[in-house]
């Protein structure tokens, strides 16, 4: 154990010798580097730093940490350019957003490690007590400072305060924000509001070489402060802090900057591997770990969050988020849902679905969540909500009171993106994708976290918001194709056994024909055609063509059913027989099956062919009696006959038939893919039964 233990010990000094050797590599310090000052907003007019000044403060807040911190670098460059000290100061603050005891904990132990890594280099660390817009004015005065540099956080608060320091700060003072967070300046980025990352990612790109270089090594300071300070009361540093402590401390990570190295050996020795391919799966330790030292202490690529909250003042509210999707969102505000949850049940994982309570007691107990299931948890509390303004506020509470990553831009945009579509493209809801993944398993765990015996149900909104009232719902396709057959068999028996598909003038009181129909004729005074010469028998009135009781009328039945009118009758009737039975195939799909039996899309496929089928009979049909129901030769006073509203109805249903077998396969097409992503997900979620 001994020997395991030096060894770990001596790869994390190696990585830290390596890293530090990159910095010198990279120049000896920051007065020999060539420092990019596009990296830095001065948001006051002086250019000068008062030659009496008693030194240099760097406000440290969202960036804490010493070494590659563009911050960090550049106050030392003023201090030694001016010859003056260089002092650090943090503000521990009563409140903050919904930070929590867990979260002051974290950031204290990391701060001691900074103070300490500062008295190394001989710069003053002040750990102050207050809000920043209160203390650090009057530090600024009492210790006679030339310049303040800052973070750049672009959130509504923590601008706020830069924004009220810098008007109570001396006239003499000059402040200076430094993005030390993102790799190309927020403000260097993009000057207004990006729509994507695909927008965004090409003048990000433009701007690497420029930006994406090495870090010179904040070195020991040379000029020392002949001030005396009270030390750092850190036993008495959360004395004053209203924070919920009923949130435990995390003791699976080591806060501070060499907590964050050994994580990131830990990555790199043993998960680095299998990152590629794993680091979606929550069954794999695979993922970095790394986000809790990302919020506070790392550089990492965040430009497209800065942006938002930068450029966006609702970065927090529905308001903030694109029209489709407020529109979306208000469509479905009022649509039925199964479940229904307050904040308290969200919050202590009392929903019927045990993927997402895994999903909740792994955010308390840990402080984490694998990345690949915070869409699915944020997207379930939008399904779940009362309204989407609930969903949004209870997704960034849960995320900032529990999440050692909260309380940042990067989850701001997580919910905004997952709840309300920001930086995703709208679609029509013809391609509204819903996936339902049901992962069957006695036993699944989920980063130490197990479920029990259940039926998991995942649900996952791809390309389109939208609320459902159970996870079978089908696509809105399904639905018209439904109403088309619908209307095409509601008035079915009227162009099917009325006598009205070819039609004699009645302003012609001398015509022999009234109507017909496919099993009917109707005639004013139709003589036997076998007596054309002298017929003593005419047939008046309505009667069907298979007619067994009047005489004479078998006889004619040769005359009154040519070969094309068996077509018609033979080819409308197949029609006819084959859309009745896809609508009761139909509604018994509709009652009686789910996503999950395995026959499923065949079933879809096998009714869109049916209707198919009848479509095309239908057409025939038609097409055949158009061409030859009121030919010379057949009826009586052909000129003065016209194709009847029979005929036309079963023109027009056939036609209905053809589009709902169109829909119909393009629903099967949508339930096809469906399966797909659920085979997928299951093979990448891994959530098999284990043993």
């Amino acid at each position: 154990m001994a020997e395991k233990s030096s060894k770990k010990k001596f790869a994390i000094l190696d990585l830290l010798n390596k890293i530090e050797n990159d910095r010198k590599n990279v120049a000896k310090s920051v007065i020999t580097f060539r420092f990019n000052k596009k990296r830095v907003k001065q948001l006051t007019n002086l250019n000068d730093i008062k030659k009496d000044c008693k030194g240099i403060l760097y406000w440290m807040f969202r960036d804490a940490r010493v070494q590659d911190n563009w911050a960090f670098l550049f106050a030392q460059k003023m201090a030694i350019k001016n010859k003056v000290p260089l002092h650090v100061c943090f503000c521990i603050l009563p409140k903050f957003l919904n930070t929590t005891m867990r979260h002051y904990k974290f950031l204290l132990t990391g701060l001691m490690e900074i103070e300490k890594e500062c008295t190394d280099l001989n710069i003053n660390f002040h750990l102050l007590d207050g809000e920043p817009n209160l203390v650090i004015p009057n530090f600024v005065k009492n210790y006679k400072m030339g310049a303040v540099i800052t973070d750049f956080f672009p959130l509504r608060i923590p601008m706020f305060w830069v924004d009220e320091v810098k008007k109570k700060l001396p006239n003499e003072v000059s402040i200076y924000q430094v993005d030390a967070h993102n790799i190309v300046p927020c403000w260097v980025a993009s000057d207004k509001l990006e729509y994507a990352a695909r927008t965004i990612r090409p003048k990000i790109h433009s701007r690497l070489e420029e930006f994406l270089t090495g870090f010179p090594p904040v070195i020991k300071h040379e000029y020392s402060s002949t001030e005396s300070f009270a030390k750092n009361k850190w036993n008495n540093a959360l004395k004053n802090v209203e924070a919920d402590t009923s949130v435990d401390e995390i003791t699976w990570v080591k806060p501070g900057y060499l907590g964050g190295i050994l994580e990131l050996e830990n990555f790199l020795k043993n998960r680095l591997k299998a990152y590629h391919s794993k680091r979606n799966d929550p069954m794999s330790n695979a993922i970095s770990n790394l986000s809790p030292w990302f919020h506070f202490e790392a550089i990492v690529r965040r430009e497209l969050s800065d942006n938002f909250c930068y450029y966006n003042e609702n970065y927090d509210s529905i308001k903030g988020a694109n029209t489709w999707a407020v529109e979306t969102l208000n469509k479905h505000r009022h649509d039925k849902r199964l479940y229904i949850y307050n904040l308290n049940e969200l919050e202590n994982s009392l929903t019927h679905d045990d993927l997402w309570n895994a999903c909740q007691n792994q955010l308390i107990q840990r402080g984490k969540m694998h990345g690949f299931l915070r869409m699915y948890w944020a997207k379930k509390i939008l399904e779940w909500s009362p309204t989407p303004e609930n969903a949004l506020e209870w997704s960034l509470y849960l995320n900032d009171k529990y999440s050692l990553d909260g309380n940042d831009p990067n989850g701001y945009v997580g919910c905004m993106w997952s709840i309300c579509g920001i930086h995703d493209q709208g679609f029509k809801e013809l391609y509204d994708t819903v996936v339902v993944l049901k992962i069957r398993s006695r036993r699944v765990g989920l980063n130490k976290v197990e479920l029990g015996e259940s039926n998991v149900t995942t649900l996952y909104h791809s390309d389109r918001l939208r609320w459902y009232t159970n996870d079978t719902q089908r696509s809105w396709v399904w639905h018209e194709a439904w109403k088309l057959l619908g209307v095409r068999l509601i008035p079915w028996d009227k162009p099917f056994g009325t006598p009205a598909w070819l039609v004699s003038d009645y302003r012609i009181t001398s015509a022999q024909l009234d109507k017909l129909g496919l099993w009917s004729h109707c005639f004013r005074s139709l003589p036997n055609p076998r007596e054309a010469d002298a017929p003593t028998r005419f047939f008046v009135g309505c009667r069907w063509v298979y007619d067994p009781f009047t005489k004479g009328y078998s006889e004619i039945r040769g005359f009154l059913l040519p070969s094309f009118m068996i077509a018609t009758q033979f080819f409308f009737t197949f029609c006819f027989l084959l859309s009745l039975i896809s609508f009761v195939c139909i509604l018994l799909y509709a009652l009686c099956c789910d996503q999950e039996q395995k026959q499923y899309v065949e079933l879809i496929r096998l009714i869109g062919y049916m209707v198919l089928v009848g479509g095309l009979s239908g057409g025939i049909a038609v097409i055949i009696f158009a061409s030859l129901g009121n030919a010379e030769g057949w009826m009586p006073g052909h000129t003065n006959n016209y194709l009847g509203w029979s005929f036309a109805l079963g023109v027009i249903g056939s036609v209905l038939l053809l589009i709902a077998s169109a829909l119909i396969h393009v629903e099967a097409n949508v339930q096809k893919k469906k399966r797909k992503y659920v085979t997928e997900s299951q093979t990448k979620f891994q959530l098999e039964s284990r043993t």
